[in-house]
């Protein structure tokens, strides 16, 4: 034993004899190194310990208890045995860096986050960031299928999920999902436990592939921000109107509950002498691409104004309308809306659609495209590409098929939009971009379901403008006249060299005046319904809960229940919103004119 070792044992028998409340004594030297030993101290590490910090740990958890907290005052042989130990690391801090930072945005990957991390460069990714949906991120944590790491572009065969867990007090058990071995006293008979084990396997479900092969997948759901993601991600609804004219107060009671990032619309039966702002809100740009021969057919898309947008192709012959969504990191978003006449089955027409579908793909080879719309082709079973149909001649369907195979383009939709037929479909270049696909209920009395899609794909969005409102009813005008009466006497006193300082006089005690006495507020951005109400709002939520349970149990007693619940909000949505308009055009209207200018 060093010189050094015996100091501290000295100091370790003067503080136990003087200071504890109950001394104890050792036999030996050696009862004291093997207390001290750091084999015989319980930590959670797996570096080796010095002698030095076996002492700090010992007087902690042996003898002294739990250390001192601050505000208990520490004796000055503690103090000076804390100095003495040189193997004790100091405080490090908070970390300045996260320990686990994400290899796109570099913030830290929580453990309340999906995650997932790269066996070769040990980096960690969020889901998020990575452009990977729900399905697929599942789908990583229960097969042995291989991913590509973005940062070191080495393929992964065994998935590493961050928010897994594994609840097992056997780390060395069989990981089984159904199978719990009974608990027996330990016997040294070897074939009663041996028969032991069998009888618990037999309990148990076939084996099979196992759920996870590097990490399992955790049973509890973690926390999500819906509030972040609802609000950052693009949410598309590609609706069939069947005449938009006829159903402004649904629409806006559509926008107002599911708040889209993007409208694709077909149907619309619009012409040239609307405006779109007759049917959809100020917030939202519209591109329309209306049929000239007749008042049917026509598309559109609307887009938010905080989206960056530009119209980059509108269709002669077909009836196509693109957009072009500027994206982070000098990417784009192309989004097109498509409508076939039940009528257009020539080859002509479908060439040239499927054509000019191509020509702007090969434009933007690195942008995200999605085309909604109206397609016409009941015949087609998408998920397997088969015609199962006769109501399109066969190179109707081959030629839409052909071009989902070329251009790499999947279809997302997977339930019926129109009866038992699904006419709406939803392409797209990227699946994985894509969080949900669901159904609602049609608009009004058309029969066409609504497809509701959330992306994972954020946007470049501007930065809402906002002006300040003076609110001229509320303003202390006895106060100004009063303030205004004893500047004039003050400016008449001064001396003014030129005409610039003047105004400059007037103009920043008119600004001052004004911002002391004149209530002022500032304009908001968010859309809302001025005659939507509560009662509104609650039978839209059932109607779209009655749609949802008719079209899961096909009942005709579902469906009845749904189509009143349909004529019941569709009657209050309409009694509210023409109560309204007539409360804006009422009998003072000679009296108050400026009511119904500014409404």
């Amino acid at each position: 034993m060093n010189l050094n070792n015996l100091f501290l044992l000295t100091f370790v028998f003067f503080l136990s004899h003087s200071r504890l409340h109950q001394p104890t004594t050792f036999r030996s030297c050696n009862q004291v190194e093997t207390l001290l030993s750091p084999h015989n101290i319980s930590l959670q590490n797996t570096q080796p310990i010095s002698n030095d910090t076996s002492v700090y740990y010992w007087l902690r958890t042996s003898r002294l208890g739990p250390f001192p907290s601050p505000h208990i005052k520490i004796s000055g042989r503690v103090r000076a045995l804390l100095l003495i130990i040189s193997g004790l690391e100091t405080n490090p801090g908070p970390r300045k860096s996260p320990k686990f930072p994400c290899g796109v945005c570099s913030k830290a990957c929580k453990w309340g986050q999906r995650a997932i991390a790269c066996d070769e460069c040990d980096q960690w990714f969020h889901v998020q960031c990575m452009g990977m949906n729900s399905s697929t991120y599942e789908h990583l944590g229960n097969h042995s299928v291989s991913w590509y790491c973005t940062s070191c572009n080495n393929p992964n065969h065994s998935t590493t999920v961050y928010d897994s867990s594994l609840t097992c007090t056997n780390s060395f058990s069989v990981l089984s999902n159904s199978c719990s071995m009974r608990s027996s006293s330990p016997t040294t008979n070897r074939e009663a436990s041996t028969s032991s084990i069998l009888d618990a396997s037999a309990d148990c479900n076939p084996f099979g592939i196992p759920k996870a092969t590097s990490s399992p997948k955790s049973n509890t759901r973690n926390p999500v921000n819906r509030k972040e993601h609802q609000r950052n991600n693009i949410r598309i609804i590609c609706i069939n109107f069947q005449s938009i004219k006829n159903k402004v107060a649904e629409l806006q009671v559509l926008i107002d509950s599911t708040n889209p990032d993007i409208i694709v619309g077909c149907e619309t039966w619009t012409n040239q002498t609307m405006f779109s702002s007759e049917f959809l809100p100020d917030n939202y740009e519209v591109k329309r691409r209306d049929r000239g021969t007749d008042d049917h057919g026509g598309v559109l898309i609307a887009t938010k104004k905080d989206l960056i947008t530009s119209k980059i192709h509108v269709s002669e012959e077909a009836e196509l309308l693109s957009v072009k969504i500027d994206l982070p990191r000098q990417r784009s978003m192309i989004v097109t809306a498509f409508y076939r006449p039940p009528n257009r089955t020539d080859d002509l027409y479908i060439q040239s659609t499927v054509r000019e579908i191509t020509e702007l793909m090969n434009q933007h080879k690195s942008s995200v495209f999605v085309i909604g719309g109206d397609f016409n082709l009941p015949d087609i079973q998408w998920p397997n590409r088969l015609i199962t149909g006769h109501s399109y001649p066969s190179h109707v369907n081959n030629q839409f098929i052909n071009m989902a195979d070329d251009l790499s383009l999947t279809q997302i939709v997977d339930f019926h939009t129109r009866k038992e037929q699904t006419l709406d479909l939803l392409f797209t270049s990227h699946p994985s971009l894509v969080d949900k696909c669901k159904c609602l209920p049609p608009l009004g009395k058309s029969d066409h379901d609504i497809v509701l899609t959330d992306t994972l794909i954020t946007p470049q969005r501007c930065k809402p403008i906002r002006r300040k409102i003076y609110m001229w009813n509320k303003a202390d005008m006895d106060s100004i006249k009063q303030e205004l009466k004893e500047y004039k006497h003050t400016f008449m006193d001064q001396d003014f060299t030129d005409i610039d300082s003047m105004w400059n006089n007037i103009k920043t005690f008119t600004q001052d005046l004004i911002e002391r006495k004149v209530p002022s507020k500032m304009t908001s951005n968010k859309f809302t319904n001025p005659w939507a109400n509560r009662q509104i709002a609650r039978l839209s939520q059932q109607k779209r809960r009655a749609h949802r349970r008719a079209k899961k149990t096909r009942c005709q007693k579902d469906w009845d229940r749904y189509k009143t619940l349909q004529s019941q909000a569709q009657r209050e949505v309409r009694q509210a919103h023409d109560k309204y308009m007539e409360d804006i055009i009422s009998g003072d209207i000679q009296e108050n004119p400026k009511r119904f200018c500014h409404t």
